[in-house]
């Protein structure tokens, strides 16, 4: 699936290998309910390398393409929203080290 990265998902200093890292190799991944009409968002949580904290990505996958709108660093909201065996994975990844 070719992969789309806007302007938009850039916005927290998230890098497009990062966020291509994210989709093609997640650590978990999820649709989620859409805020607009016809997409169909998805939420990839992964990383580039094991050294790095989860970056969370969401991205619309309706027209065969994977369109990344978003990309951060996986917060705790996030984190919270999803089910307890899910966060229980990804919660140890959350005490890597951070970004300076």
């Amino acid at each position: 699936m070719r992969i789309v990265i806007l302007g938009s998902a850039r916005q927290h200093g998230i890098t497009d290998e990062e966020i291509r890292s994210a989709i093609e190799y997640p650590m978990w991944t999820a649709r989620v309910t859409p805020r607009i009409s016809g997409t169909v968002p998805r939420l990839f949580i992964g990383r580039l390398v094991d050294a790095e904290p989860p970056i969370e990505v969401l991205a619309d996958t309706s027209s065969g393409e994977c369109v990344a709108f978003h990309a951060m660093m996986l917060r705790q909201s996030t984190l919270a929203e999803l089910d307890e065996q899910t966060a229980l994975v990804l919660l140890p990844q959350l005490a890597a080290r951070q970004r300076k």
